[in-house]
């Protein structure tokens, strides 16, 4: 369990293992939990209510984006949308225009604004919201979602941040909520289902008696942070022999807490390390028995799921595939000397597809599909 804890004042705690920042050295008061769901490929989402009455809707929850948007029409895949004419306070802008282009997908529409809550009891006010008239591939088809709740900061919102107010800044600006929230991406119960738990805590104060620890965000755009080491098994990628001489390569460029990505992306150099450190491990899958798994694996097939060139779909899988990895271990600042360790077992970043999954949400009874959840890029894109 990795807990991402955000607040305004630029620090971004982290459930870690060292010393704490003396400064927040307090024991925290829980705010408003708000149950967190999701499912392979799909991410993770919340139920939100918006309009007068209210309707309720689940939405993406994303620390990498900033806008607040919502299906205002019929769409691929979705099996409900808001309707306006249905909210007595909806004010609509149709001539306020917005496109937004994410890493993978985009949407366009125009903005509104609303009265929104997290939870039926939640305090609630008007907010700035943006209606899906049109999309490509952003829902995803059947989706369990209607829309993205932008966690970030107001400088990431679209197309341009005079547009549109976050949904954070505008209820904390008066009153309804604190700026300080903390995501917990659980993943699943149990090997039996598909479903992915977790809370998203509003209104909590800051405190580190239960295990936080801070880091300073390095840039107020996306949540940046420094990066200071990543060990394979407790082996470092940094080797001077090597193309990671230093941690810097590990900051080119800087990591982002981003809870709607579903990979680890790694600079290019690192990340190609890193596979190096990888590969001896993943053999291990060659050396299966019968009793271990229905379908032998190959190292060919092996080279092709690291390279995530292809899924690897066995029967019996789960049983197995997370025992030939090994952990790693990511190294964050905790400030100039200091830093702090976020453990990663293979469960993280060994991920299951679509591929094994019936229409009731159970894994397949015959077979078990996954991905290696790691990639690699040259730059950084805004979206």
């Amino acid at each position: 369990l990795t807990t991402v804890h955000i607040e305004s004042a630029a620090k971004l705690p982290l459930r870690g293992n060292l010393q704490a920042d003396t400064s927040y050295k307090r024991v925290r008061k829980r705010g408003t939990d708000v149950l967190v769901t999701g499912r392979p490929e799909q991410g993770y989402f919340i139920d939100i209510f918006l309009g007068s009455p209210a309707q309720k809707f689940s939405v993406v929850v994303d620390t990498g984006s900033s806008n607040f948007a919502i299906a205002g029409s019929s769409d691929v895949g979705i099996v409900k949308y808001f309707n306006s004419k249905l909210s007595t306070t909806f004010k609509g802008k149709p001539d306020k225009s917005i496109k937004v282009q994410y890493f993978n997908g985009t949407w366009q529409g125009y903005f509104a604004t609303d009265i929104f809550k997290f939870c039926k009891t939640c305090a609630s006010d008007s907010v700035d919201v943006a209606l899906i008239t049109s999309s490509s591939n952003f829902f995803v088809s059947p989706t369990l979602w209607q829309g993205i709740l932008g966690l970030g900061y107001k400088n990431l919102i679209q197309p341009k941040p005079d547009e549109a107010d976050t949904v954070l800044d505008t209820l904390s600006s008066k009153g309804a909520v604190t700026q300080i929230f903390s995501i917990e991406l659980c993943g699943r119960e149990n090997q039996d289902t598909t479903q992915l738990n977790g809370v998203l805590e509003l209104d909590a104060t800051a405190g580190t008696e239960d295990g936080y620890q801070y880091t300073d965000i390095v840039k107020q755009w996306y949540y940046q942070i420094e990066l200071t080491d990543l060990a394979v098994d407790g082996k470092s990628a940094v080797d001077i022999k090597s193309a990671v001489k230093d941690c810097y390569e590990f900051n080119k460029p800087h990591a982002i807490i981003d809870s709607g990505t579903t990979n680890i992306m790694l600079p290019t150099v690192v990340y190609w390390s890193v596979l190096a450190s990888i590969e001896p491990f993943s053999y291990n899958a060659t050396n299966i028995t019968p009793d271990d798994s229905k379908d032998t694996v190959t190292q060919e097939e092996i080279k092709s799921f690291i390279l995530r060139n292809d899924t690897l779909c066995k029967e019996d899988l789960q049983s197995v595939i997370f025992s030939w990895f090994p952990e790693i271990v990511i190294s964050i600042a905790y400030n100039k000397t200091h830093q702090f360790a976020v453990n990663v077992p293979p469960q993280q970043y060994i991920r299951q597809t679509m591929d094994s999954i019936n229409k009731q949400g159970k894994m397949s009874d015959k077979t078990k599909c996954y991905m290696f959840g790691m990639t690699g890029r040259v730059k950084q894109v805004r979206y």
